[in-house]
């Protein structure tokens, strides 16, 4: 019954999750599909396009495509409920809770993205005689690849 009841407990936070990015989701696929297009039929030019793991590291690029549409979701959460507000008054209600989600999306995305807080576990004296065996077996089955306990290039 534990069990059952985490998964319906990860199910729902994914769920949510889900809702709360999907507009965002929507103004990345759209962009991508207009960039796609117009590589295409218009430019001709960096149909293949990417960037480095170390531009990345980097970071190179100060503020991505995905990064500027978080900060437009807010907005076409607006847009997108004064259409509602005003065309169709009576959906605004069955509408709202998702219309928060996107509202605040940024803010759930940087609170999502923060970083976790690290405990410091302590090794005791029994774990590192007990790592410190399993490395001396290790070396032990290894005996051409070691010498006076470095590594050495191994030429296979």
């Amino acid at each position: 019954m534990k069990q059952i009841l985490g998964d319906f407990v990860t199910g729902q936070v994914n769920v949510l999750i889900f809702f709360t990015f999907l507009a965002h989701q929507t103004l990345v696929t759209i962009d991508a599909i207009f960039r796609t297009v117009v590589r295409l039929t218009v430019t001709h030019r960096n149909l293949l396009e990417w960037e480095t793991a170390r531009a990345v590291r980097d970071g190179e690029q100060e503020e991505t495509p995905v990064d500027v549409y978080l900060d437009w979701t807010p907005l076409a959460t607006l847009l997108i409920g004064g259409l509602l507000a005003e065309f169709r008054p009576h959906a605004l209600l069955a509408a709202a809770p998702i219309l928060l989600l996107w509202l605040f999306s940024k803010p759930i995305a940087r609170w999502l993205d923060r970083p976790l807080v690290s405990g410091r576990s302590e090794i005791t004296a029994a774990d590192e005689t007990f790592l410190l065996q399993g490395r001396a077996k290790n070396v032990a089955l290894l005996p051409g690849l070691f010498h006076c306990g470095r590594p050495v290039a191994y030429s296979g």
